[in-house]
């Protein structure tokens, strides 16, 4: 049997998705510990670029590890650990999914994510939190100002809060940017890298 620290299980990664960045993402802030990423089927192209960071491996045979960090319904019957941790990267509630039962630990992605998880359990009779842990972001400093665009109403709905979040971020860590907004709303983002 196969032994591993940092295991991240996942049952499919696809050709993109939320998960599929998470773990490149993963990989690339956190590679210097002893990360493999394991999965039953893959797209080809995602794993060379995930294993740029870590290493991934294909589930052939039970393998043994410390951590089993487990997306979505992952295979974790392959897997012998001493600790089983959930990481929750959708609203169960909505896309009715069954939740992994027997953790040790469990995290969401938001706090609207963790908190329908954490009713999931509550109904299946366990109390265990679901805390947050937001994805891991890097970013490289660029040669040249990002452009941007959008074409939207500038309304919560439309992530009005996020582009000011994002303009401000990007602001503060002194990326150089140009965004250009499409719009006909008066309630303009006061930053000076965004334009109308």
């Amino acid at each position: 049997m196969v032994k591993y620290s940092n295991v991240f299980l996942c049952n499919a990664i696809g050709k993109i998705g939320g998960v599929e960045t998470f773990l490149y993402e993963i990989g690339k802030k956190y590679g210097i510990w002893d990360i493999t990423v394991v999965y039953n089927e893959a797209d080809l192209n995602q794993v060379r670029r995930i294993s740029k960071y870590v290493r991934c491996v294909r589930l052939t045979e039970p393998i043994r590890c410390e951590k089993c960090f487990m997306n979505y319904q992952a295979p974790r019957e392959r897997v012998i650990a001493d600790e089983y941790i959930a990481l929750v990267h959708a609203n169960y509630e909505v896309e009715n999914r069954d939740v992994l039962p027997g953790c040790n630990e469990y995290y969401g992605v938001s706090k609207w994510v963790s908190e329908a998880y954490e009713r999931l359990l509550k109904k299946q009779g366990c109390d265990k939190p679901v805390k947050v842990c937001y994805n891991p972001i890097t970013y490289e400093k660029p040669n040249k100002a990002l452009f941007l665009v959008s074409a939207t109403r500038l309304s919560k709905e439309k992530g009005k809060d996020r582009m000011i979040k994002l303009s401000n971020m990007l602001t503060e860590a002194n990326i150089p940017f140009i965004w250009l907004v499409f719009t006909n709303d008066l309630d303009r983002i006061d930053n000076p890298n965004v334009f109308y």
